[in-house]
């Protein structure tokens, strides 16, 4: 699951887009305030920085998460927009600092 907060697509300013599984369907929240939006997606991204850390997964993956509220996999790769890939991969270049 993607959450997109501000950017691509049809996106309202004062609310958050879930994009779901393989077929990315959309539900689209928009009359949620973008406050309350925004605080909602603070906490999701919290959570699953601690459960990615309890799961020992890769800090530049996390890190790459982070940036991108994309979690990328071998299962999901080629589901993702070029553009998303390359703000991922770039995340994690940053990590290495390279």
């Amino acid at each position: 699951m993607t959450i997109q907060h501000g950017g691509r697509g049809g996106k309202s300013k004062n609310g958050i887009r879930l994009v779901h599984d393989s077929d990315r369907q959309v539900a689209s929240m928009t009359d949620i305030p973008a406050p309350f939006a925004e605080a909602l997606h603070q906490q999701f991204s919290q959570k699953m920085t601690v459960l990615f850390r309890r799961a020992n997964v890769s800090p530049a993956l996390i890190y790459a998460f982070s940036k991108t509220g994309l979690v990328v996999t071998e299962e999901n790769r080629d589901r993702l927009l070029p553009a998303e890939y390359r703000e991922w991969k770039q995340a994690l270049r940053e990590y290495s600092g390279n």
